[in-house]
């Protein structure tokens, strides 16, 4: 679908100390630096701080955003999240 084309790639780099040794490389995963997130959308960059050192949990969140991209795309609704009973479920279950 031509929606497909709008979707934008959300990468993960680091945003290193002036103290790390491995400053010069904004890929490099292994250190304590913060992890932040990028992406172009619509010719306009988008920067936001994953608040994490942590690559993989910096990885998870970019491809949450990328899913959230894309449902607006699609018009999916989110998935509710499960809060426990609802007044719904408690009338049907009498």
């Amino acid at each position: 679908m031509w929606y497909a084309l709008l979707m934008p790639a959300v990468h993960v780099y680091t945003r290193h100390r002036k103290t790390c040794s491995r400053k010069s490389d904004r890929a490099w995963k292994s250190c304590p630096c913060p992890k932040w997130l990028l992406w172009h959308y619509h010719g306009k960059m988008f920067r936001q701080s994953a608040s994490t050192r942590d690559w993989n949990v910096a990885a998870k969140m970019a491809r949450n955003v990328e899913q959230d991209y894309e449902r607006h795309q699609t018009r999916e609704p989110k998935a509710a999240l499960d809060n426990g009973p609802t007044l719904e479920g408690a009338v049907i279950s009498t």
